[in-house]
């Protein structure tokens, strides 16, 4: 029981209304109680999200550049207005990213404790807060849900890495049948 007093625990409605808090959940969000919450510790992603996000995850996708692309726009990273300039530019980053982000469930089995998965990370993370050029475009892209898979991604590949984790990527199926 002493555990859950470490958590930050809150209780929402069919409306995501918050009904009930704990200390730390009001510490972590600040007090939510009749207000409306849906962004947090969960989230429901939807359909119109998940199917692109995964879709364009493969290494199939990958491979194909306006497959690629075309997931880009589905995504909200793309956008209609964006110059033949951007597009490439953000088609290209978008593209690297994926990569690196998604190469875990491309095996069999990971190693998360692996240092050069996360150098390239790092890497990543280090190019992009220097690129010059990302600074003078509009480099808020995606929707907020792409925001929050790719965060919890990268907070999950954190503490598997802390963990020192090796992972059966897809161990789960034997359960489905």
């Amino acid at each position: 029981m002493d555990d859950l007093k470490k958590l930050g625990i809150c209780i929402k409605n069919q409306d995501k209304e918050v009904i009930s808090q704990n200390e730390i959940c009001i510490e972590c969000c600040g007090l939510m109680i009749g207000k409306v919450c849906d962004f947090g510790c969960m989230k429901e992603i939807p359909d119109s999200f998940y199917t692109p996000y995964f879709a364009v995850s493969t290494p199939d996708a990958l491979a194909n550049r306006d497959y690629f692309k075309s997931k880009l726009v589905e995504l909200e990273i793309l956008k209609p207005t964006d110059s033949n300039k951007e597009t490439e530019f953000f088609t290209q980053m978008f593209h690297e990213l994926l990569t690196v982000f998604t190469e875990p469930i491309h095996k069999k089995e990971f190693d998360f404790s692996d240092p050069i998965f996360f150098g390239k990370i790092a890497s990543l993370s280090e190019k992009f807060a220097n690129d010059k050029q990302l600074r003078k475009m509009n480099g808020n892209r995606g929707s907020k849900h792409f925001i929050y898979v790719n965060r919890t991604f990268f907070g999950l590949y954190n503490l598997m890495f802390d963990i020192k984790a090796k992972i059966k990527i897809n161990d789960f199926e034997k359960y489905l049948t």
